[in-house]
């Protein structure tokens, strides 16, 4: 008798099983969208930082080089670029295909842009360090926002949140 009630109790019933088969799947489900939104995050983040890190970059070129630099935004190829004024030193990177560029404009102008959506933006840094002022808008695939502002004066661009609703 010893041997069939120890028998019954070795392994696990088919209701036990279909159980935490049940409580795996409400993990999961629960677990994947929140990894994925993290993952489209970290890639505006990173973005954003590699954007601010070729505006640095060209500053600090321009004022070692003793020549202009020029950083290009082209928002139909999503690509920025950077480089010397001659042309001689070109570099350039695409975003990540869930990150695009939304927006590029000129800060601190009284008059108006002859063309109001401009596809291909270029700002300079002079050989004193000084750079026009600027924001880059970038979002990603899930609507969340970021923009890079370049000042007129500082050095180091800033990376700032966009609020939903504010263009």
């Amino acid at each position: 008798m010893n041997q069939t009630s120890n028998r019954k109790k070795s392994g696990f019933t088919l209701l036990e099983v279909m159980v935490v088969l049940v409580l795996i799947a409400l993990i999961i489900t629960v677990a994947v969208p929140v990894a994925g939104r993290g993952i489209h995050t970290m890639r505006l983040q990173s973005a954003a930082r590699h954007i601010s890190a070729t505006l640095r970059l060209a500053r600090a070129k321009a004022i070692r080089q003793q020549e202009v630099y020029f950083v290009s935004f082209n928002l139909d190829e999503n690509r920025v670029s950077v480089g010397s004024g001659d042309q001689s030193d070109q570099r350039s990177f695409d975003l990540p295909q869930d990150v695009s560029l939304q927006k590029v404009v000129l800060l601190n102008t009284a008059a108006e842009p002859v063309n109001p959506r401009p596809r291909n933006m270029a700002f300079f840094f002079s050989p004193n360090g000084m750079s026009q002022a600027f924001e880059v808008r970038i979002t990603n695939v899930r609507g969340r926002s970021l923009k890079v502002v370049q000042s007129a004066f500082h050095r180091s661009p800033r990376i700032e949140a966009v609020r939903t609703g504010k263009n």
